[in-house]
């Protein structure tokens, strides 16, 4: 390289020159340079705007969620609050769209059911739980509603039929001519569960012969509705059991299995006897038994029955489990008439009512059942009706809630005593249960306001009792057990001598002759007018019974459908009851029991008291008290 100072030629790559020491000048090149690629650095600053502009679109998407979930709360909310205040409607369409936004909500299908219940909107209450059942995988709630929908459905679908049925085929009545008995129209009706299923059919027994053809021989129809797939479903048509040439009968079969069978057949010198029960779902024949009283022939099934084959049949079909329903003859079985009828209708009213709360309980929270439950008000409730008596004491012990319960049922013509048993709340199910090593009683109770509904079913025999009792506060500062013994046992009851009720009622300080047994209004004038009809009819009751010799056993009862006004007063049907004691004893001799006799008809004249009765006495209302 030469120097620009001295003209010295220095090597190339010297930096001074080597002549002057100058500073020595290097010649700059010319070049075209590739165009290099963007480098890491400027990546960096392109991924940190795309996640700056990610974290703004998230920012704003959470806080759109949030915005969401709170208006989707407000509207739970809204929903619930709807249900509380009664608007019913606008909770129904607030659950509605929680549903379109969360399908699977399980707490707004109750909040729907409710609101379609209290609205009694059916359909719509079916038409949520389709729904559910499509979506929802956990049905246990779902199916506890639809089973209690389905037994509501079928008791009122009963009702509604016995309601038709007495319009169609009136209770007529019966006529009692030289003591021979003929019933007309609808002569009997009777729930009972043949095979145990928990499903009650329905029994009846009618006839179109009107009750000025009394000569005529009637020409009955008796038939088995059961319940097959949410509908009423005649299972059997047939005539009823026929005795002693023009005698006709119903005759059911209660068999040591809990389960029941309908007797039909004929009972003469060659007398066939068919019972009819359930084969699985099947109503059908399920034993036909000839005795031919000539031959001295026995077969069963078409077979000849060896002594073993008979002991066995009878043992099975005990004479004494079969019930007798007379419809016609001469009064060698039971009949109740308009009593059955009545009676059965009662009954399922009293399954609906309870039916109904447990239904409503279902579509609630069980948070709020069991508070409602557990807040069932301390005291005294009552219920007295011409069939059942029954007696609730609600009382608090240790901090834990108590039931105890008395009662007692008219069965056929006799009182039945039920043994008196306590029952204690259970905080984890909710429920009251029998305080015993062995229960066997399941209690079932529906409550609105002062009126407590109770239904009573013995698991041993499958028997059932329902009443609606109606709170009694001026029992609430005395012992329960013995205002019990004041206003829960029935006179009628008292009369027929119960083992150990007179002692019982001597150490009560009380008699069955005593003015506390008889609850009535302080004499004025014409103060018969201010009693009721039942009340003088059991004061009449009473009295008749009275005069029964002593160790009668039995008792005299009147039915509320044979107590018939007239000008002057009343004429009661007076009815003897024979003592179970004495009945059983008139059948081991052979004889044949008359229940429910017909003793006479007893007048009263309410302007003067008096009671009359053809061969008798007359005496006056007013000597009883």
């Amino acid at each position: 390289m030469k120097c620009k100072k001295c003209g010295r030629e220095n090597q190339e790559e010297a930096g001074f020159c080597g002549g002057c020491g100058a500073l020595l000048e290097k010649k700059e090149e010319f070049k075209i340079q590739k165009r290099k690629k963007p480098g890491k650095s400027r990546w960096v600053v392109v991924a940190l705007s795309i996640i700056a502009i990610l974290m703004i679109g998230i920012a704003g998407s959470i806080l759109l969620q949030k915005k969401k979930e709170k208006d989707f709360k407000d509207l739970v909310a809204s929903a619930d609050r709807y249900l509380k205040k009664m608007e019913y409607q606008k909770a129904a369409d607030s659950y509605r769209k929680i549903l379109e936004i969360d399908p699977k909500r399980k707490s707004a299908y109750q909040g729907m059911i409710q609101a379609y219940y209290y609205q009694g909107q059916e359909d719509g209450i079916e038409s949520v739980i389709a729904e559910a059942e499509k979506i929802i995988s956990d049905t246990e709630t779902f199916d506890e509603i639809r089973y209690w929908g389905k037994v509501k459905e079928r008791l009122e679908t009963y009702l509604k039929f016995i309601t038709d049925l007495t319009e169609k085929i009136p209770q007529d009545g019966f006529r009692v001519e030289m003591q021979r008995l003929q019933t007309y129209g609808l002569s009997f009706l009777k729930n009972i569960d043949f095979n145990q299923d928990g499903v009650d059919e329905l029994i009846l027994a009618y006839t179109d012969t009107k009750s000025e053809d009394y000569e005529k021989v009637a020409e009955y129809k008796v038939e088995v509705w059961g319940w097959e797939k949410g509908q009423m479903k005649k299972v059997y048509e047939g005539e009823p059991f026929q005795f002693n040439g023009d005698g006709r009968a119903v005759k059911i079969a209660y068999l040591e299995d809990g389960t029941s069978q309908l007797v039909t057949g004929e009972n003469t010198t060659n007398s066939i006897t068919v019972y009819y029960g359930y084969t699985g779902e099947k109503f059908e024949e399920q034993k036909t038994v000839e005795v031919n009283i000539g031959t001295l022939s026995r077969k069963i099934n078409g077979k000849e029955a060896t002594d073993q084959d008979w002991e066995e049949y009878s043992a099975q079909y005990n004479v004494s489990n079969v019930e007798q329903y007379l419809l016609q003859g001469y009064g060698e079985a039971k009949w109740y008439g308009n009593y059955t009828i009545n009676r059965t209708e009662q009954e399922l009213e009293y399954q609906l009512c309870a039916v109904e709360e447990n239904y409503k309980q279902a579509i609630e929270q069980k948070a709020e059942h069991k508070e409602k439950e557990e807040q069932l008000q301390d005291g005294n409730y009552i219920a007295i009706t011409d069939n059942v008596h029954m007696y609730l004491n609600v009382y608090t012990e240790e901090n834990n809630k108590m039931l105890e319960i008395k009662c007692s049922e008219m069965t056929d013509d006799s009182y039945m005593e039920i043994e008196d048993f306590t029952c204690k709340y259970d905080k984890e199910s909710g429920v009251y249960k029998e305080v015993t090593e062995d229960p066997i009683h399941v209690l079932s109770i529906a409550r609105e306001g002062d009126t407590v509904s109770v239904l009573i079913k013995n698991e041993n025999t499958g028997h059932q009792i329902s009443a609606e009792l109606q709170r009694e506060t001026q029992y609430d500062s005395v012992e329960a057990h013995e205002q019990y013994r004041k206003v829960f046992i029935p006179d009628s009851a008292k009369s027929q001598g119960m083992q150990g009720e007179e002692d019982e009622l001597e150490d009560l300080g009380m008699s069955q002759g005593s003015e506390e047994d008889i609850d009535l209004p302080e004499e004025t004038e014409n103060n018969l007018f201010d009693l009721s009809k039942d009340a003088i009819a059991e004061m009449v009751a009473e009295h008749y019974t009275s005069l029964l010799p002593e160790g009668d056993g039995g008792y005299y009862t009147i039915y509320q459908h044979e107590m018939i006004e007239t000008e002057q007063g009343y004429d009661f049907s007076l009815r003897y009851c024979i003592s179970e004691e004495k009945a059983k004893e008139i059948i081991s001799r052979g004889g044949s029991v008359q229940a429910n006799a017909l003793a006479g008809v007893a007048s009263v004249n309410l302007e003067t008291g008096e009671v009359t009765m053809e061969n008798g006495n007359p005496w006056n209302l007013s000597d009883m008290n």
